[in-house]
């Protein structure tokens, strides 16, 4: 099987996904240029990603610069809901050095939980928080980072 074929026969398989599923997340997660510039053409020619309850997060290590230059990518991510994380292994990780307090406004999503959890520190002894895929991120992102 060629490469077009197997990138084909992905679209295809991510597109019945998308239509049996309410909500879907594809992670790529790719070095190769060639790669993500075939799978965003192939993908935007599908219309695969062209509907609003299908995101998309790529992860990684082309630089921005060249991330750029690549002929169907920049028009696919800016006409989908999408995300574009660059891991830069030789910078250090940012921390913010005093924990700034950061809103954050979401779309309700069927796969997102939101519930209260104790916290002293809060009006009323109670924080809402959230659970799900965008939730998990926005933990993760705001551990890392370090902000409330």
């Amino acid at each position: 099987m060629t490469y077009e074929q197997q990138l084909s026969q992905t679209i295809a398989t991510a597109r019945q996904l998308r239509d049996a599923l309410w909500c879907v997340t594809m992670v790529v997660v790719s070095d190769d240029p060639a790669f993500l510039a075939a799978f965003a053409e192939s993908s935007f020619k599908s219309h695969l990603l062209l509907v609003q309850k299908t995101k998309l997060l790529v992860f990684t290590r082309i630089p921005v610069l060249q991330l750029q230059t690549l002929p169907h990518l920049h028009r696919t991510l800016s006409r989908t809901t999408s995300l574009v994380a660059v891991v830069d292994d030789t910078l250090p990780v940012f921390r913010f050095p005093h924990r700034p307090h950061v809103l954050v406004t979401a779309e309700e999503l069927v796969a997102q939980v939101a519930y209260t959890v104790d916290d002293p520190t809060a009006p009323e002894g109670k924080r809402l928080t959230f659970g799900g895929p965008a939730g998990n991120v926005m933990e993760i992102l705001s551990t890392t980072m370090n902000f409330t």
